[in-house]
């Protein structure tokens, strides 16, 4: 059973490196979508109602900090259901995606 998870996670994490909206090079997004796994296992612990936008302020500060750790600083991560922004982004590192039933921008300014 773990192997066939495991094993869903991985087509599932290679078909989100491979959504449409991003201008990050391939090894890039596998990198980030890595991160995003590790920030999401980190906090999305509880199903509670009310807890969404907690955790969706934890990962996405929790993400910036992983981006800032490996690519530099000056990331920007916004986390959320439902959400818009207007911003300009440095070329080959804006990415918009969704994972977990969370819409995830990440962008370097």
């Amino acid at each position: 059973m773990t192997t066939s998870m495991s094993r869903l996670e991985d087509i599932t994490l290679k078909q989100l490196s491979e959504q449409p909206h991003s201008d990050m090079d391939a090894s890039q997004r596998d990198k980030v979508v890595q991160l995003c796994k590790q920030a999401f296992d980190m906090y999305e612990k509880s199903n509670e109602r009310g807890k969404e936008e907690r955790e969706a302020s934890l990962i996405s500060k929790y993400l910036k900090e992983l981006l800032d750790h490996n690519y530099g600083p000056n990331w920007m991560v916004v986390v959320g259901q439902s959400y818009s922004s207007q911003f300009t982004s440095a070329s080959k590192a804006y990415w918009h995606f969704y994972f977990r039933k969370n819409y995830i921008t990440c962008f370097l300014c």
